[in-house]
């Protein structure tokens, strides 16, 4: 080994002898630096690290406030039976729910109701004073007659008549009693030939009319609402009396005879609402029987016809 390499591996060690001691007298220095550095990013760090924990018990405590609730509601909800759907806002409160039910209807008046009402399951309801309700009605019928002849007869026409009179009715639904009390003529024109002494014949026409009174004995048959538009048939018999014949305008009560008759009636008719109670429609057969000579005709050859118009009134609510 010569000079110079010795030279060299000499200063080679103290250039590392000396790098070393410089690593070991610049370390602590370095370290304090980054200690110092890094101090205030830490201390600065630490407290929003520290709020983040502060935060989340406040977080958890507000969120389990909330929860504990909704908890109680849902287990509230599965014990009555309530099914949450999926997206559905959470359900009332068992408080909600009583502060939203509608407070209970006062029970209306039961003992004491006022005129025009009755008390029907706990409501008042207002009763009809139509003919419906009524027991007893009472109307007046009017119109006009004819002759009805069962075979022709010579030398006779029928002409028109009238009739008109008052009329009970008493019962309801639709079975009713109906008893009326009618004047009426029946009129007709006769042709009879007049001979004379010279043996010579003219023809004379005679208007001959009968008026007479008549009780019909009916019942009536109705069908449909009382306070709507009816359907019915009438029948019975009925009694008639008569007060006074006429030809050509002139009485000629003294030659009548059999002034009592009787027969049987019937009818059918519509009972239209109008008002308080019914205006009638109505056409009626009269089959005369009669007296004569003390013994009964079961002969007629006629039927008393009517076709009048009238009115019922009830009397009465009940």
């Amino acid at each position: 080994m010569n000079s110079f390499t010795a030279l060299l591996i000499i200063g080679l060690l103290l250039t590392g002898t000396a790098w070393s001691q410089t690593r070991l007298a610049t370390a602590p220095a370095a370290t304090t630096a980054n200690q110092s550095a890094t101090t205030p990013a830490s201390t600065t760090a630490t407290p929003a690290a520290t709020n983040r924990p502060a935060a989340r018990p406040a977080t958890t405590s507000a969120s389990s406030t909330t929860a504990s609730p909704n908890r109680r509601q849902e287990l509230y909800d599965q014990y009555h039976g309530y099914n949450k759907k999926p997206g559905s806002p959470a359900p009332a409160t068992p408080a909600e729910r009583r502060a939203s039910r509608p407070a209970p209807a006062a029970e209306p008046d039961r003992p004491v109701s006022p005129a025009g009402t009755e008390s029907i399951a706990g409501t008042k309801q207002p009763v009809s004073s139509d003919v419906g309700n009524a027991r007893v009605r009472i109307g007046v019928r009017g119109g006009i007659t004819r002759l009805v002849y069962l075979e022709k007869l010579v030398g006779a026409e029928p002409t028109a008549g009238f009739v008109g009179g008052f009329v009970l009715n008493f019962g309801r639904g639709a079975v009713s009693f109906q008893p009326e009390l009618n004047y009426a003529r029946y009129a007709k024109k006769a042709t009879i030939k007049n001979i004379t002494g010279t043996g010579s014949s003219s023809e004379i026409t005679l208007t001959e009319a009968i008026d007479r009174f008549e009780i019909p004995l009916l019942v009536k048959f109705a069908s449909g609402s009382a306070n709507s538009t009816r359907f019915f048939l009438n029948v019975g018999p009925y009694g008639g009396y008569t007060s006074g014949t006429s030809r050509n305008g002139q009485n000629a009560s003294d030659n009548a005879t059999n002034r009592f008759s009787y027969g049987a009636a019937g009818g059918v008719g519509v009972a239209l609402k109008a008002g308080p109670g019914h205006a009638t429609i109505e056409v009626r057969g009269l089959y005369q029987l009669g007296i004569t000579n003390n013994s009964v005709s079961t002969d007629p050859r006629a039927i008393n016809a009517q076709a009048t118009v009238g009115y019922m009134l009830p009397l009465g609510g009940r």
